[in-house]
């Protein structure tokens, strides 16, 4: 079974031809998987498809949020604290930009801090959540001393006991 694609200009049908008889037209070529409900959807997006890339693929939303300004200072926010190692959860970005809108002015009514804004928000910016790990953590200050005195220990040990090095391996 093999599949293929027709791609048919259809500017000007828009525009001097009646949506049921393009409809049937559509349908004539084989088209059956466009119905009266595309038609009508495509002839109130007309504008905003002719002005479109061709080379777009499919509308995906806005690409900025309704509250720019707020959306920008959020993620500096998260970058400042993840640089300084905190962990930045969602529900602490919600609070914080709670309280940035009460700085903004933004009213409680237009803008609600939800978990669905959140999501949206980090993935305009690229952000990603993060999970806790260990192996992340900063290191402590003296991590060196700690690393390196059992290995001065059991050298100390070898030296007083005259161990030579690899001997104590069993074959």
């Amino acid at each position: 079974m093999s599949t293929g694609a027709i791609f048919i200009d259809l500017t000007k049908a828009f525009d001097m031809v009646d949506h049921y008889m393009l409809l049937d037209k559509l349908h004539a070529i084989a088209a059956t998987e466009v119905t009266e409900c595309n038609v009508r959807r495509w002839r109130t997006q007309k504008e905003r498809l002719k002005n479109t890339n061709s080379q777009r693929k499919a509308f995906r939303g806005p690409q900025s949020g309704k509250f720019a300004e707020l959306d920008d200072r959020i993620y500096e926010y998260v970058v400042e604290k993840r640089r300084d190692g905190m962990p930045i959860t969602r529900e602490i970005i919600r609070l914080r930009a709670l309280e940035l809108a009460k700085e903004l002015n933004i009213l409680t009514n237009e803008f609600k801090a939800s978990t669905g804004w959140c999501t949206r928000m980090m993935r305009r910016k690229g952000l990603t959540p993060r999970c806790r790990t260990s192996l992340a953590q900063r290191l402590p200050s003296d991590f060196e001393e700690k690393l390196l005195s059992p290995q001065r220990y059991v050298l100390k040990l070898r030296k007083t006991h005259l161990i030579p090095p690899g001997s104590d391996r069993e074959c």
